[in-house]
C-alpha cells in the first residue's frame, strides 16, 4: 500500500504520517535531511523524539542502495521527498534529470515492503519567477507527485495539523 501525503512547512505531515504508521510494527523510518545547520539539527531531534519503536535509515541520496536493507513486512516511512529530490539534483554536481530514478526507486520500495509512507512538502505556491535551477527542481517534484499519486492507495494534504483526504 501506497500513502502519500503533502503539506506545507510544519503542516503536521510528518506527525500526521508517524501516527499513521504507528500502528504497525516493523516501522522504518528513511531519513533524507542532511543536517547543515542549528534548525535541521533541532528538527531531527524533535523528529527522533517523537519516534519510538522504529529502525531509522539515514540516507540523503541515492535511495536505491537501501532496498535490500527492507524486508516485506516493513512499513516504511520516507520523509521527505522533497529532501531527496534536493539532495539528489544539487548535492555533489548538478543532475537536473532525476525524476526517472526517484520514481523507479518509489517503485522498488513499495513493491518490496508492506507499507511505504511518503511525506513531501508543496511548494507550489506563493513566487511565481524563478531562476532556472529553482524552476527545475519544481518541475520534478511536480512530476514526481503526479506519479505516485496516481499510484496512491490514499493521499492526504494537512493544513495547519488538518488532514484532507483526496484519495
Amino acid at each position: 500500500m501506497l500513502i502519500f501525503i503533502s503539506g506545507g512547512v510544519r503542516s503536521g505531515k510528518s506527525s500526521f504520517a508517524e501516527e499513521w504508521v504507528n500502528q504497525f510494527n516493523h516501522k522504518v523510518y528513511i531519513a533524507t535531511m542532511k543536517v547543515q545547520d542549528e534548525e535541521s539539527k533541532e528538527r531531527v531531534v524533535l523528529h527522533q523524539e517523537r519516534r519510538t519503536g522504529y529502525k531509522t535509515i539515514e540516507c540523503s541520496s541515492n535511495l536505491k542502495g537501501i532496498v535490500d536493507d527492507l524486508a516485506n513486512n516493513d512499513v516504511v516511512l520516507l520523509d521527505c521527498l522533497t529532501n531527496w529530490l534536493s539532495n539528489e539534483m544539487f548535492d555533489k554536481e548538478i543532475v537536473l534529470d532525476v525524476t526517472e530514478e526517484i520514481v523507479s526507486t518509489i517503485s522498488r520500495i513499495n513493491e518490496k515492503v508492506k507499507h511505504l509512507v511518503i511525506v513531501s512538502n508543496d511548494v507550489f505556491t506563493g513566487v511565481t519567477k524563478y531562476d532556472d535551477y529553482t524552476y527545475r527542481f519544481l518541475q520534478n517534484l511536480g512530476d514526481i507527485h503526479q506519479i505516485v499519486v496516481r499510484n496512491a492507495d490514499e493521499v492526504y494534504e494537512l493544513y495547519a495539523g488538518v488532514p484532507r483526504r483526496h484519495k
